[in-house]
């Protein structure tokens, strides 16, 4: 969850400035196509995938979530505005499965009376998990500029979406 609610908080706060240097356009519609792509990307594949098994789609999740943010980096490296683009709508698939996955997993853990509690928690881990990366990356733009922002950003998700397949992984094959 963190993994994916991080990367919605990269594509708002970066994603607009750096589809437009990557493309080579100043219209301003890449930014908002780029968003546009992660998300709806993401809601189609959580409502096609709203009878999978949670732990499936996890991991299912956590592997696109990976794979899409290896393409947006070779994106961002090549430079190439549609590998950019194809990155960020891989990422939709995975931020979108893998948020109804673990969405179900861990809404399940609380019998009901406890349920609105916790997901209030979930929600809120999720939202410091959107801005607090988002703030930090704001600072390393300043300093160090938007390529290596978004590359150290991508790695931080990156490492966080291995993590999440390896124990999904772990978990259903025990």
């Amino acid at each position: 969850m963190i993994a994916l609610w991080a990367l919605g908080g990269f594509y708002l706060s970066l994603g607009p400035l750096l589809a437009t240097s990557i493309i080579g356009s100043q219209n301003l519609v890449w930014g908002g196509v780029v968003i546009v792509l992660l998300t709806g990307v993401g809601s189609l594949c959580s409502l096609l995938s709203r009878n999978s098994a949670p732990a499936s789609a996890v991991l299912w999740g956590a592997l696109a979530l990976l794979t899409g943010v290896a393409v947006t980096v070779a994106g961002i490296e090549a430079p190439s505005g549609a590998l950019f683009l194809l990155g960020t709508a891989i990422a939709g698939v995975g931020f979108g499965i893998g948020f109804l996955g673990g969405f179900r997993i861990l809404s399940a853990l609380a019998p009901p009376t406890e349920r609105a509690r916790l997901v209030a928690t979930i929600y809120v881990v999720c939202y410091l998990s959107f801005s607090l990366p988002a703030i930090v990356a704001g600072v390393v733009v300043t300093r160090s500029g938007l390529h290596h922002a978004s590359l150290g950003y991508a790695a931080f998700v990156g490492v966080l979406s291995a993590i999440a397949a390896a124990d999904v992984d772990a978990f259903l094959r025990a």
